[in-house]
């Protein structure tokens, strides 16, 4: 049987003796670099206004060290999925390289694929180690691994390169500058000038017109999960806020995300969502998605039930 995209966390094999000396040698090696090399100078990566907290009464009504707990749980979280997102990176240029038509391009994921190694390395070394029960937890990592697993290259051409690392340079762009840690914004700005790299290449590569019609609709489908969870709202942020208050009304929640403006920060996101796919060219899944009207904002009180119903 094939190994997954996570299995090499879900069943990890103990290195031991002059094996595991010799690749932890190597490693140490490749991962010398010194352009992310600053310290890190405080416990606090991100702050509450980065999540917009401070506008939340229930947050505000907290004591320090349950705000201060929150922060934790938030940051931890998306370390974590950061790390996770390049053991992802890893397995998918490794399965486009062994998948190529071309040396060149075989050529061109191998390069991609030492740099999905080298984030990884940049994001241990701010991180806990990789944790496999995260992966079952999460539903969009678990997603990705999925995908990675299964499709042909030409559809993970579009939803890995186009898109994703496309939504990576917005996410990490706005994580880095929201940054509190010199470390961190380091290694989340050297992420996002390969990831630069990576999406071109896939505008390149990408060509809507040529897909067969069955993966034109799978990547209709794979975006439709991706738009859904962006328009529901932040499930984590008010996972983590409920959790910290004994619990949230549905009543509470539509206040919470009143209180924070959710809705603005879904309206940039679908912005670039769109931005993303007239760059791409994708012309017929953008007629799609408008006549579905995916883009529009949606209703707070939709998200909020839905955000509830996701905690069980």
């Amino acid at each position: 049987m094939a190994k997954s995209c996570f299995s090499v966390l879900q069943n990890p094999v103990q290195l031991e003796g002059k094996r595991a000396e010799g690749i932890s040698r190597i490693l140490e090696r490749y991962g010398n670099h010194p352009q992310v090399n600053a310290e890190i100078t405080i416990a606090e990566r991100w702050s509450a206004e980065y999540f917009s907290l401070e506008k939340a009464s229930r947050f505000s009504a907290l004591a320090r060290d349950a705000k201060a707990s929150i922060l934790k749980k938030l940051e931890q979280t998306i370390v974590g999925e950061i790390q996770l997102i390049e053991v992802a990176g890893m397995a998918f240029t490794a399965k486009m390289a062994s998948l190529a038509p071309s040396v060149e391009e075989r050529e061109l994921y191998s390069f991609f694929a030492a740099d999905e190694a080298r984030h990884f390395q940049l994001i241990s070394q701010i991180s806990s180690p990789p944790d496999p029960e995260t992966v079952k937890k999460n539903s969009f990592l678990r997603f990705i691994g999925e995908l990675i697993d299964t499709q042909n290259p030409e559809p993970l051409v579009f939803f890995i390169q186009v898109f994703l690392e496309g939504w990576g340079i917005h996410y990490y762009g706005g994580l880095s500058r929201a940054c509190k840690d010199l470390r961190t914004k380091q290694t989340l700005d050297s992420i996002i000038k390969d990831e630069a790299s990576h999406h071109g290449s896939g505008l390149l590569l990408f060509q809507e017109a040529k897909l067969p019609q069955q993966e034109q609709q799978f990547i209709q489908e794979t975006m439709g999960f991706f738009l859904d969870a962006i328009r529901i709202g932040p499930q984590s942020l008010t996972k983590t806020l409920a959790d910290a208050c004994g619990g949230l009304s549905e009543a509470e929640v539509v206040q919470f995300l009143q209180e924070i403006e959710f809705q603005k920060k879904v309206a940039t996101d679908l912005g670039h969502i769109r931005s993303i796919l007239q760059k791409s060219d994708s012309v017929e899944l953008l007629k799609r998605f408008e006549a579905k009207k995916a883009f529009e904002l949606p209703n707070i009180k939709d998200c909020a039930k839905a955000i509830i119903s996701s905690w069980s």
